[in-house]
């Protein structure tokens, strides 16, 4: 009998023991909930800074009142989409709109026409014609994402890094619009990553000042430097810190309540990329 109770005896501590620790652990919970609500609630008195960048050293040269001017008919018509066999793309190759200097291949790579694109190449058409703001047929399918347009292009001689009169280059377009498709690409044709724009800032500089940790991470696969500083003195890897303080301070208070004040690792991890950039360089 006592062999009994002191088995009912050690299995009843054994449970106590079990709900201990359970009610315990949902205390310390309940603890880091409580400090995570106090933390995100009066997070917002603190005075994050703006994040921002140096000044572009050369103006604007697209006059903001030519955005509510309609283009010529015969580059609506470019735009949306013409047959490579219309009629409509039948003597324009060589045309400028005098306004904002468009040609009919600046307006065919919106719609993503590459049919029409080449008939008008094959007419005389320049493939490294300049617009108002020194952009190219590159510049504005890098812009858009159209990395067929962008390899067509390229076939037919059309340089790849062209800078336009701000110093800003095709790469820089599809950082600043996550193409991920088209850095690949234009990395693959070994066009220089670290390249500075107008206001010194390389294309890692502008995906971490955007927030992009996809493109982020992306250049640093495709052997970008995170040790080049911009006018400020900072690495691309402090502004991307920077950056996402600021939209962690700028959620909604439930928002932040559930989410991680602290920046996320790259996916493949740092060594990883690292390790993955220097094979890139070497080959």
């Amino acid at each position: 009998m006592s062999i009994t109770l002191n088995s009912f005896t050690q299995a009843c501590n054994g449970v106590f023991n079990v709900f201990r620790d359970i009610s315990n652990q949902l205390i310390m919970k309940i603890q880091n909930i409580k400090n995570r609500v106090l933390q995100a609630y009066y997070e917002p008195s603190k005075q994050i800074p703006k994040l921002t960048l140096s000044p572009h050293p050369v103006p604007n040269t697209y006059p903001k009142q030519h955005k509510k001017i309609d283009w010529p008919k015969y580059l609506d018509k470019v735009r949306h989409g013409s047959d490579a066999n219309s009629t409509d793309l039948d003597n324009i190759a060589d045309k400028v709109e005098p306004l904002e200097k468009v040609t009919p291949l600046h307006a065919i790579t919106l719609g993503n026409n590459q049919k029409g694109a080449l008939r008008l190449i094959a007419d005389g058409g320049n493939v490294e014609a300049k617009d108002i703001r020194g952009q190219t047929p590159v510049y504005w399918a890098a812009y858009h994402g159209n990395l067929e347009m962008l390899t067509n292009f390229k076939i037919y001689g059309a340089k790849l890094d062209e800078k336009d009169f701000r110093g800003k280059t095709p790469l820089r377009a599809s950082v600043k619009y996550g193409h991920l498709n088209v850095i690949t690409f234009l990395a693959s044709q070994k066009v220089d990553l670290n390249e500075l724009d107008g206001r010194g800032l390389t294309a890692l500089h502008l995906a971490a000042y955007r927030g992009k940790f996809s493109v982020y991470e992306k250049l640093i696969y495709c052997g970008a430097d995170s040790s080049i500083k911009d006018p400020l003195g900072r690495t691309a890897d402090e502004i991307l810190k920077m950056k996402y303080a600021e939209m962690y301070h700028n959620k909604w208070f439930i928002v932040r309540l559930f989410s991680s004040p602290t920046p996320p690792p790259l996916s493949f991890g740092s060594w990883k990329i690292e390790n993955l950039a220097s094979k890139t360089k070497d080959n």
